[in-house]
């Protein structure tokens, strides 16, 4: 004999149940849970089978005992864009992940705003993945770093993989806040290329010192509005030389010194000139004052300060000076229209320190020597 509840609602069979709980909509399936447990075990997979962000906001904020209880139902998850929504459907019920992603442009890519350094070179920036091909435009590793700030683009080949203008292009649209590059050892030409053409307001460069040149010069003049740190770090190890005794090394870009002074004389906010490959000539430091009045820290090396000696008296002079301005002595003795007329090499690199009354910290091929 027939159940009369079934000869009522054919729902009463489980088969019949469990097929037509794949065929209703959402709203259908939620109100099918409701009616009894046994209906709610066949009807729950409808209402997990697909987790969609775009429509589901609020799955982010359910219970993860809730999550647990039902994700072995889930099937399909789409449109995750952010940490919060990725952290909801981590749940140990759900196995067997098959993840496919997709991009298009009417795909918000994921960003996150509280990177603001980047150490990548280009090639990983516009080829993440090494099995792929080049990513087209719109979406490189930038596009996710609305924020960024610093980058180091280190260890670049001898050519820049893509076209200058595509970085340029993608700096200026997703990251434009960028103003502090790390080249780290680089080709001069990549340097160039990168300081003249793909980036606009650079505030800080570093690069290797070898790999100075006239066009790394005028690439950096590009920026003299803005420019704030020039670091040209000497051999491999992009960090500051400390050391009890002076080493004279071979500067390359000893002959164009000239060149070198455009930098203090024409980038007026410029606080940190860090060449201590680069040995400067004192008469062509005196030829024109230094327009960066602010400047802070000076490393170079002095043609004459050959002797440690040298260098700590030099140092030692700054230091009495800066004191003699601190104490507001403006009296005009004997010792200092001896100090005015002296000659010496060592005199003439603390008169010029002294010019800057903001300057800090002084290395001239030792150790650094803070006033």
């Amino acid at each position: 004999m027939i159940n009369p509840s079934i000869e009522k609602n054919p729902l009463q069979i489980p088969e019949i149940r469990a097929r037509v709980s794949r065929l209703v909509s959402l709203e259908d399936a939620i109100s099918c849970v409701r009616v009894s447990k046994t209906w709610s075990i066949d009807f729950a997979s409808s209402i997990w089978y697909t987790i969609d962000f775009n429509i589901h906001h609020a799955f982010k904020d359910l219970d993860g005992d809730i999550v647990t209880k039902h994700g072995h139902h889930i099937r399909t998850i789409e449109n995750i864009k952010t940490q919060s929504e990725l952290n909801a459907v981590l749940c140990p019920t759900i196995k067997n992940h098959d993840v496919a992603l997709f991009s298009g442009p009417s795909i918000d890519a994921f960003q996150h705003k509280g990177v603001v350094t980047l150490v990548a070179p280009i090639k990983q920036v516009f080829k993440p993945d090494p099995e792929s091909r080049l990513s087209s435009l719109g979406f490189s590793l930038l596009v996710h770093f609305p924020n960024l700030t610093d980058w180091h683009c280190y260890n670049l080949p001898t050519d820049l993989f893509v076209p200058v203008e595509r970085i340029k292009t993608e700096v200026t649209r997703y990251c434009p806040q960028v103003t502090m590059i790390n080249t780290w050892i680089s080709p001069s030409p990549i340097i160039h290329c990168l300081v003249a053409n793909a980036f606009h307001g650079l505030k800080h460069v570093t690069f290797e010192y070898t790999q100075l040149s006239m066009d790394v010069i005028v690439a950096l003049l590009f920026h003299r509005a803005t420019l704030l740190q020039v670091f040209a770090f000497l051999g491999s190890q992009c960090s500051y030389t400390e050391r009890d005794e002076l080493s004279l090394e071979d500067d390359h870009f000893q002959q164009s010194g000239r060149a070198v002074q455009l930098l203090p004389r024409c980038c007026p906010h410029l606080k940190f000139l860090e060449f201590e490959g680069h040995e400067m000539d004192m008469d062509i430091v005196e030829e024109e004052k230094w327009a960066c009045k602010g400047l802070r820290q000076l490393r170079v090396r002095i043609r004459g300060l050959d002797t440690k000696e040298k260098i700590d008296w030099t140092l030692n002079l700054w230091k009495e000076g800066r004191q003699k301005k601190d104490e507001k002595d403006t009296t005009l003795s004997e010792s200092h229209m001896n100090e005015a007329k002296d000659t010496s090499i060592e005199t003439r690199v603390a008169r010029h320190l002294l010019a800057f009354e903001k300057l800090e910290a002084v290395w001239l091929g030792t150790r650094t020597f803070y006033a």
